[in-house]
């Protein structure tokens, strides 16, 4: 799987997918995005255009069912020859039933150290119990919601005068960088039939307060 096809579900800004783009333009990320899907119109649809990517809206609320909504997505996934799904600010729980069809090849990124608050509302949480440091983790999708293998995490620091505007900044710049290198990881090690040995530099990363990635191997 050289260069495999990778479609990006997104339902927001799309600022991960963006960073995920850019990344295969750059080659940093042996990969093509082959296509960005979102479930209603968003910014991050316009965005992928400009960018000169592939796009599709499949209107989640137009079509009759869940069921339905999730085999046009496959129709059009398989269509495109799709390797990797990645999920960025996807808001659709998958089915089990497609999840186990893609074997996991798909990834998500969550705000926050897994298995620490998953689920919504991540940064206002962080903040509430009081954390010194929060993140971001990427993981491969199961059917158990953020509860997926653990491919890798960025930290960090939480301050005294932080609100959760604040956090999430510096959280998002974070995730900006960690998913496209994990990605970039995944490939290469899906490639060499090592999914589960992600390695990342575990060197202090030049953007401010940005403290380090972190490996994880799963």
């Amino acid at each position: 799987m050289i260069n495999p096809n990778i479609a990006i579900l997104i339902s927001g800004y799309g600022k991960n997918m963006e960073a995920i783009i850019q990344s295969s333009k750059n080659n940093d990320l042996k990969a093509k995005i082959k296509i960005v899907i979102a479930n209603k119109d968003c910014m991050g649809i316009h965005t992928a255009k400009e960018l000169g990517v592939k796009t599709l809206i499949i209107n989640r609320k137009e079509m009759i069912s869940k069921n339905s909504f999730e085999k046009k997505l496959l129709s059009i996934l398989v269509k495109n020859k799709v390797d990797i799904i990645c999920l960025a600010g996807f808001m659709e729980i998958l089915s089990k039933e497609f999840i186990k069809y893609w074997d996991n090849k798909i990834l998500n990124i969550h705000p926050s150290l897994l298995p620490l608050f998953p689920g919504l509302n991540t940064h206002k949480r962080a903040l509430e119990s009081g954390m010194s440091v929060h993140g971001a983790t990427v993981h491969i999708v199961t059917e158990q919601i953020d509860k997926g293998p653990i491919l890798s995490q960025g930290v960090v620091r939480v301050f005294k005068k932080d609100n959760e505007t604040k956090l999430k900044e510096r959280v998002s710049q974070i995730e900006h960088i960690l998913y496209p290198k994990t990605i970039s990881e995944f490939v290469k090690n899906l490639n060499n039939n090592k999914i589960n040995d992600i390695d990342l530099d575990k060197s202090k990363n030049n953007e401010k307060n940005i403290d380090t990635l972190m490996s994880i191997n799963v």
